[in-house]
């Protein structure tokens, strides 16, 4: 039996896909944390709002996940399945991100229940849309057991230094 074919990814390419984790963990933390009482002690809308609105874009983020599973699994475009998800996800996430952080000053108190809600569905679906498609992405970068924790250790890496940002900057 011959033995496998050791792949070696570049530092580059190793740092080219962990370097949006930096991003994706410094929004998911305040979002995690901080929206809830911002929307409750600053923007004043009712608590039991919040956790509806709240309660809602996670069940709707539950019903989609496998949805865009699939869509990624089934995508074929030149620049690989999973990468075209990325690009276009991403960016808008992040301008949701701080939308959902910036809710008009004008909105009463249902509105920006409201505005709270679909922001969160919006974060939570973008959030999918690019995360588990650059997720998918690592395990078809290389076949190589070595190579694979190596690139997942990298992920990690920037995924903390984008925690440790989220939890210093506020």
């Amino acid at each position: 039996m011959s033995e496998p074919v050791q792949e070696k990814l570049s530092l580059g390419t190793k740092i080219l896909y962990g370097a949006p984790s930096v991003a994706g963990a410094a929004m998911a933390i305040p979002v995690a944390i901080h929206v809830n009482p911002f929307y409750s002690d600053t923007v004043l809308v009712p608590l039991a709002w919040v956790a509806l609105a709240s309660a809602l874009a996670r069940v709707l983020d539950a019903i989609i996940d496998p949805f865009v599973g699939w869509l990624s699994d089934h995508t074929h475009t030149r620049w690989g399945r999973r990468r075209p998800w990325i690009a276009v996800a991403a960016p808008i996430a992040a301008i949701v991100f701080v939308a959902l952080f910036t809710p008009p000053t004008w909105l009463t108190n249902s509105g920006a229940a409201v505005w709270f809600g679909t922001m969160m569905m919006l974060f939570f679906t973008l959030n999918m849309l690019y995360g588990l498609p650059h997720a998918a992405l690592g395990p078809e970068l290389t076949l190589d057991y070595h190579e694979r924790s190596s690139l997942f250790s990298v992920r990690e890496g920037f995924a903390l230094v984008g925690t440790i940002v989220a939890v210093i900057v506020p």
